[in-house]
């Protein structure tokens, strides 16, 4: 009895270490692993945070901002203040292509409620709403930066849902963009990186 007892234990420690590991699924959760990303991206591609409202302004006349995309693919949460519809190019680009294939699927738009922030807002935004990221540190906000957008999934059905997760996850995993999926915000977070262009379009797209 106790021989099999001990090639039982023999079997389940080996059955264990050989056993092949399974991969945990990607998700678009939030971390503080995200946001450092985020930061870490900016850094890298050397974005400013948009400090003021005068930053913000030259930003615009320079040409470092454009304005959001708006049409019949995109549209803007009206509650949005002009002044915060603007992005980096690259996120303009990016919203073009994901409103396009959006639309084609599902002949409705993405509709888009917060953009570029400026750093003093954002100070501003978190002090009344605990949800909101800090405006600095390894974990602050990277709307500043312009590169990010919130795209409202409220309205969204389930079958939208889930296409824009997959095509999500897809751009996250080839390092394009970071996304995180919100509960409380009812948004889907995404920071575009300045290489999407070149290489998006050709692998954003999703057949279904």
């Amino acid at each position: 009895m106790h021989c099999r007892h001990a090639l039982w234990c023999v079997l389940t420690l080996a059955s264990a270490l050989f056993a092949p590991s399974v991969k945990a699924r990607p998700s678009l959760r939030g971390s503080p692993a995200s946001q450092r990303k985020q930061n870490q991206e900016a850094d890298r591609e050397k974005l400013t945070r948009i400090e003021n409202d005068a930053q913000l302004e030259e930003y615009k006349h320079a040409g470092l901002l454009v304005p959001l995309p708006e049409n019949k693919t995109v549209r803007i949460d009206y509650r949005l203040g002009s002044k915060w519809r603007w992005c980096r190019t690259w996120t303009a680009t990016f919203l073009q292509d994901l409103g396009r294939d959006y639309f084609a699927r599902f002949h409705a738009p993405l509709r888009i409620n917060s953009a570029v922030r400026t750093v003093v807002y954002q100070k501003q935004l978190h002090g009344r709403n605990g949800n909101a990221a800090r405006a600095t540190g390894a974990r602050q906000s990277s709307h500043p930066t312009g590169a990010t957008v919130d795209i409202a999934k409220k309205e969204m059905t389930s079958a939208q849902l889930n296409w824009m997760r997959k095509r999500l996850l897809g751009l996250e995993s080839k390092d394009l963009i970071q996304a995180t999926e919100e509960m409380k915000q009812l948004v889907f977070h995404v920071m575009v990186f300045d290489r999407y262009p070149a290489a998006g379009r050709r692998i954003g797209g999703v057949r279904e």
